[in-house]
């Protein structure tokens, strides 16, 4: 993989007058109050990152250590009707989107963009690709919230390889989206047939945004057994003033055939609110989330030491923000998690039903 991004770095500055680039730097600290266990550092033959000790904290996992989440550079240049876009990363960031991924996971996205000659509404998109799910993002640069939800870690894959068709139904009004996957995360077609997901984006009033997504496609579990994973979506965002801003996203997953319940069918429901409000380089941003893993199918989900655990999750999280300069903002977050099964991690070995948060980010775009 050394080799790959010697590749990329050369080709770019061979081209650098005509590929235009980009990239990100985030580095957080995180204070867990339940002080959980010191992380096992890797071995000699166990050369992965080691399990976080922050309970369902997808992107921020360490207690009490200065972490270095993500660096990216991306690279895009414009053909005539195209576009080429290769995302290189390093850090925690890429091996939690790839945690069993060799062969791509420092690729976080490569794909291309193409505009037909017969439509200019058609877009067509080809490679490997964020998923088009969720009103959040990998990237903290994009998120109201440092640390990202609940939703977003678990209800929802993070990426895709695929194809997607996107077409203006009615230009600033009305979008839809095709969408076909290999599976419903992961690299390989391991299934007879594709993941399928749709998206409808449209305008309702001033300011206001809505989205449906969907996605549908069938996977093979640990133990043999094939079952179909199908998400609905739906997230409403808004302008309110020249300061407020707020969105709702809502996720219902079912997990056909699920290992828990035998033939019975698993469901989820996740759903956050989220509000910001801003004046000038200052932002304040509470987001409050429930997420209802009603058979154990997303979470805590079975093992063959283990049967699966339903539970209910609720976050509380308070996000302030400061662009310092141009391209650097600092991110300071309190964060509240509470589950009805005692499972987050505490300093003597024990779990408890909640886990309380202080952390900081820097957070760089250049």
């Amino acid at each position: 993989m050394n080799r790959f991004f010697a590749i990329c770095l050369f080709a770019f500055s061979i081209h650098s007058g005509a590929v235009e680039s980009r990239g990100t730097l985030d580095v957080y600290y995180l204070f867990n109050f339940n002080q959980p266990q010191v992380v096992t550092p890797p071995s000699s033959t166990s050369l992965g990152q080691p399990a976080g000790n922050n309970t369902y904290r997808i992107f921020d996992p360490y207690h009490d250590t200065l972490s270095l989440s993500l660096v990216e550079l991306s690279l895009s240049k414009k053909l005539k009707r195209s576009e080429i876009v290769v995302d290189l990363g390093a850090g925690q960031t890429v091996e939690i989107l790839s945690p069993r991924d060799e062969v791509s996971k420092h690729l976080l996205q490569g794909y291309i963009n193409i505009t037909p000659t017969f439509s200019e509404y058609l877009t067509i998109q080809v490679g490997k690709m964020y998923t088009h799910l969720g009103y959040e993002v990998v990237k903290a640069s994009e998120n109201w919230n440092y640390s990202r939800s609940v939703l977003f870690g678990y209800a929802i894959p993070f990426w895709h390889v695929g194809a997607a068709f996107r077409y203006v139904l009615k230009p600033d009004v009305l979008q839809a989206g095709l969408f076909i996957y290999n599976e419903n995360a992961g690299l390989y077609e391991t299934n007879r047939s594709k993941s399928v997901g749709l998206q409808l984006q449209g305008t309702a009033w001033d300011d206001a945004r809505f989205t449906y997504n969907f996605l549908s496609g069938p996977e093979i579990s640990s133990d043999g057994v094939t079952h179909v994973r199908t998400l609905h979506e739906g997230i409403w965002s808004q302008s309110i003033t020249e300061n407020w801003q707020a969105a709702v996203d809502v996720v219902f997953g079912q997990l056909s055939r699920a290992r828990s319940n035998q033939r019975r069918n698993a469901q989820w429901l996740a759903w956050a609110a989220y509000l910001k409000w801003q004046k000038g380089a200052f932002y304040l941003s509470p987001r409050y989330e429930i997420y209802t893993d009603r058979s154990g199918a997303t979470v805590e989900t079975a093992t063959t030491e283990k049967p699966a655990l339903p539970q209910r999750i609720i976050t509380s999280t308070l996000t302030a923000g400061w662009e310092i300069e141009e391209g650097l903002e600092w991110k300071f977050e309190a964060r509240h998690d509470r589950s009805s099964a005692r499972l987050f991690n505490a300093h003597d070995q024990e779990t408890r039903p909640t886990q309380s948060t202080l952390s900081t980010a820097l957070v760089v775009k250049f």
